[in-house]
């Protein structure tokens, strides 16, 4: 079982972690400002029960219980390349591993390239992909 979790973490990672290609034409960008945006809430509950049934069948008790609910949220980053701007979300693998723009500040200075996927973002020799959520 362990194996096979082990499998799908690296397949999972295997495309963040590989090099681009070596005639990427990569272009200056900057990013301008970042947002956490809302994508929903999830909740769970859990509940107990404590009953005595006597010998004519009869059950008295009493129940206790909890929900627990957690807003989920997904951040939004706006890049300017050029004369356009873009809104991206890095949502490729779920551990959030490779995000490069995670510890960058507004103002930084960022080498995009794009392909049929989305558009790559690199800063230093670390490289991941974004989905754009829009183009201005």
């Amino acid at each position: 079982m362990k194996l096979a979790q082990i499998l799908v973490l690296t397949l999972l990672c295997i495309p963040a972690w590989a090099k681009p290609p070596k005639d990427a034409q990569y272009a200056d960008a900057v990013l301008v400002s970042f947002k956490d945006v809302q994508t929903g809430t999830s909740c769970t509950s859990t509940g107990k029960l404590n009953a005595q049934t006597d010998a004519s069948g009869n059950t008295e008790g009493n129940t206790s219980g909890r929900v627990d609910c957690s807003n989920g949220a997904v951040r939004h980053y706006t890049i300017q390349l050029g004369n356009n701007v873009y809104v991206l979300v890095y949502g490729y693998n779920f551990l959030n591993l490779h995000n490069v723009l995670a510890s960058q500040l507004p103002g930084a200075h960022l080498l995009i390239r794009r392909d049929k996927k989305g558009l790559f973002v690199r800063i230093g020799d670390k490289e991941a992909l974004y989905d754009i959520v829009e183009a201005h």
